[in-house]
């Protein structure tokens, strides 16, 4: 999205049309609108304590009574944008794959002195 975007509404039908939306803080009044009628929105809210000048990444959550639009600040891991929270949920899985994968060698590979 361009830098200071603002009073944006995004339409969508159902929540999976898009995974993330990348942003730019200088941005303001932006909204998701989802479903047929489009009466349920969701305002992007940029964090307050990151300076406007971040960049933001804004991706749907899975809550008990549906969906919440969570915005959070971008860090860079590779070419694609990211946010702090999942880059850490990455680690700590590949972390315990690692563990998982010395696990299972050392239970196939049987070392015995001679």
């Amino acid at each position: 999205m361009a830098d200071s975007t603002s009073d944006l509404s995004i339409n969508l039908l159902k929540h999976s049309q898009f995974e993330s939306l990348y942003l730019h803080g200088n941005s303001s009044n932006i909204e998701i609108c989802v479903g047929e009628d489009t009466s349920t929105k969701y305002p992007v809210s940029f964090p307050t304590d990151v300076p406007s000048h971040f960049q933001f990444v804004a991706s749907w959550e899975k809550e008990e009574k549906g969906w919440k639009l969570v915005c959070e600040k971008v860090v860079r891991d590779g070419v694609f944008p990211t946010t702090e929270r999942k880059m850490k949920e990455a680690q700590e899985r590949k972390a315990r794959d690692l563990e998982k994968l010395a696990t299972a060698l050392s239970d196939i590979v049987r070392i015995t002195p001679k």
